[in-house]
């Protein structure tokens, strides 16, 4: 039997192949961002993509 992922569906409905770890539940997000015209900008944009990503944890958490 397919192993339950943290949502209503297993990896075998989710058509994930068998050799994929399922691990503890959590998928690792690395994000790069590249492209800001200076240390400045891009400093200045930090707060912010801060919060989007505190955001997407919540709503990913509150999917549990």
């Amino acid at each position: 039997m397919a192993e339950t992922a943290p949502f209503d569906w297993t990896y075998a409905e989710a058509d994930i192949p068998e050799g994929i770890p399922a691990g503890n539940g959590r998928t690792p997000l690395e994000m790069t961002e590249h492209g800001y015209t200076s240390a400045e900008v891009r400093d200045l944009c930090s707060d912010g993509l801060d919060r989007c990503v505190d955001t997407m944890a919540a709503l990913v958490e509150g999917g549990r």
